[in-house]
């Protein structure tokens, strides 16, 4: 594999993790922003309807609850105890009631009143503001009690009272402040509980989260910024050597004499590379002169092994001829003898197939001197024309 190829790699891998990131937090975002929704709508709504139940418990058992007033009516909406008719304050239309109120009517403060069936006769309930500013006080959430219509009678923040907002789930704005809001019925006819979550609570609460995947991000991206400087030096250092390789290369397969020049990159083991490469020619080219000296001695010394092989040749044939002579001087009679031994003997060797150079040499000085044998021979034994005697021969 190509170094670009793999550096082009490990930069799809970053992307990739970038990507991978980027998921990760968003789905992250969306399941923490989901249970935190859960968990605050859930436990503050839980806390309402336990101080709505409590509230009406206590009030149909007749017991005194502090800041909470209670009165028994008729169906005509007449105070049994002071006998004052409420019905041009009051009204229901099925039971139990939330009066579209928030002014109080026994109480001076923000209230919400309800109307509840107490058998031949109603039962009204004034709940003051502080009962929600006291149990149910949150930074990071406001609960509310809201009617049908969608107006806000009761809230942990006494400012939102009376504002009329839309009566379902989803992003809402009260009293400038942007946020979520949750709704849950409630078992009393137009009347529903509420929590508001702003959009800064989330904030609050992500805010160690986004910050640790905000680093992580930055440093993934500052990792991928580095190494693309890293691999752009690189890359374009290991290019330079490659070219500068590939022309000594180059200049070696055309038998030029070699200089390699070191390129200097900013890859420190790169340039120990080209460092240990000018060594290995140096090497190489001192090699190459040992080499070419032995060569020159060993041709020299050839030289003279054949210019003394010549001479032994030249003194051997000499020899042989000067031998061959004196065989023809010794006996006069057979003069030209051996010249004509040795035509038979060639004649004879081709036809057996001989055809090194060496045997039909040696055969030959072998026809040459086959006589040999009479230059030790007295004349007057060798030239005697009858038979020898028992001491001759």
């Amino acid at each position: 594999m190509k170094l670009s190829a793999a550096a082009k790699g490990l930069a799809r891998y970053g992307v990739f993790l970038i990507f991978t990131l980027l998921c990760i937090f968003i789905i992250g975002s969306v399941i923490f922003l989901q249970n935190v929704h859960r968990y605050y709508s859930q436990t503050y709504l839980k806390a309402e309807k336990q101080i709505l139940k409590n509230t009406f418990d206590n009030a149909m058992k007749g017991k005194e609850q502090v800041d909470v007033v209670r009165r028994v009516l008729t169906r005509d909406l007449v105070d049994l105890q002071t006998g004052i008719d409420l019905s041009k304050v009051l009204a229901y239309e099925k039971l139990p009631w939330l009066v579209a109120d928030s002014k109080g009517l026994f109480l001076t403060s923000n209230t919400a009143k309800f109307l509840l069936d107490n058998g031949d006769t109603l039962l009204f309930v004034e709940l003051p503001q502080n009962l929600f500013s006291s149990f149910l006080t949150s930074e990071l959430a406001d609960v509310l009690l809201v009617t049908g219509n969608g107006q806000i009678i009761l809230s942990t923040k006494s400012e939102m009272s009376g504002i009329v907002t839309r009566n379902k789930n989803g992003f809402a704005k009260l009293n400038d402040t942007v946020g979520y809001l949750h709704f849950e019925d409630l078992q009393i006819s137009n009347a529903r509980a509420a929590v508001f979550i702003p959009i800064h609570s989330y904030l609050a609460i992500l805010s160690p989260y986004l910050l640790i995947s905000l680093a992580a991000m930055i440093g993934v991206i500052i990792w991928m910024i580095f190494f693309w400087r890293f691999e752009t030096r690189l890359i374009g250092a290991v290019k330079a050597v490659i070219d500068s390789v590939s022309s000594s290369t180059e200049q070696i397969t055309k038998s030029k004499d070699v200089n390699y020049v070191p390129v200097r990159t900013n890859i420190e083991e790169l340039n120990e590379l080209q460092d240990s490469i000018v060594k290995l020619l140096e090497i190489e080219k001192a090699s190459q002169s040992e080499m070419h000296a032995m060569m020159s001695n060993l041709q020299d010394t050839v030289n003279e092994l054949e210019e003394m092989q010549r001479i032994l040749q030249e003194r051997n044939t000499q020899i042989i001829a000067t031998l061959a002579e004196a065989i023809e001087i010794k006996d006069t009679n057979t003069y030209g003898h051996s010249g004509r031994v040795v035509s038979l003997a060639l004649d004879l060797a081709k036809e057996l197939g001989l055809t090194d150079p060496a045997d039909l040499e040696a055969i030959k000085f072998g026809a040459l001197l086959h006589d040999i044998g009479k230059i030790g021979i007295p004349e007057h034994i060798l030239n005697k024309p009858g038979r020898l005697t028992f001491e001759e021969f």
